[in-house]
């Protein structure tokens, strides 16, 4: 993207995107400042609703410091920085690598680090709502990050009752009920939970 057109401030020059979803657009940015790489996630949306929406993820996902959720560095109007990470999708690796002890070594080990983000989530009254295989980022170096926090519940507080990918909803979500992060402080795995241990199995057979 071009000086000219970018959103960003002069600090960052926009090397262009690398990924696109629905609402917004993630772009490679080198920061000028501090001599790294790093993501930007720039708005689509023009009206302020909207833009207040993209502005509250960066928010709370900048709130939440955590090794497995992805650091926030910035925010700006229409676009936030966050860390640049280089690897695939938990979703990618289910598909990509054949089935067996090995695989299912790991993708236990990647759902207990999901499970830590979120734990601390949780005590702090937050309700992630959209977790699937697609929201988790897995490094080049085993870091995992859970990601999107775009439509989470804060403090019983959301735009939307219902909310999340309908293929992987949890169960209490369903009914479009609020979720309570109190029933979330057992050890125990929570539906949302085994709903990603079940795409294991089921992102196999595709």
């Amino acid at each position: 993207m071009s000086e000219k057109t970018s959103p960003l401030p002069e600090r960052y020059d926009d090397r262009g995107p690398f990924a696109e979803g629905g609402t917004a657009a993630v772009h490679l940015v080198y920061d000028r400042i501090l001599g790294r790489s790093m993501a930007t996630k720039i708005a689509k949306a023009t009206d302020e609703q909207h833009l207040e929406r993209f502005r509250r993820e960066a928010r709370i996902t900048a709130q939440l410091e955590h090794p497995n959720i992805v650091p926030v560095h910035d925010l700006g109007p229409t676009w936030f920085t966050m860390k640049r990470v280089e690897g695939a999708t938990l979703a990618n690796i289910v598909r990509a690598e054949p089935f067996g002890q090995a695989l299912l070594s790991r993708v236990l080990d990647i759902l207990l680090k999901v499970c830590d983000a979120l734990a601390f989530a949780h005590e702090r009254g937050v309700i992630h709502r959209d977790i699937k295989p697609e929201n988790v980022m897995v490094g080049r170096f085993g870091q995992v990050y859970l990601m999107d926090w775009g439509i989470a519940q804060v403090g019983g507080v959301s735009d939307s009752p219902w909310a999340g990918t309908t293929a992987w909803v949890a169960p209490e979500q369903a009914p479009g009920q609020m979720c309570d992060p109190r029933d979330r402080k057992s050890t125990r795995l929570n539906s949302s939970h085994l709903v990603i241990s079940y795409a294991v199995f089921c992102l196999k057979k595709k």
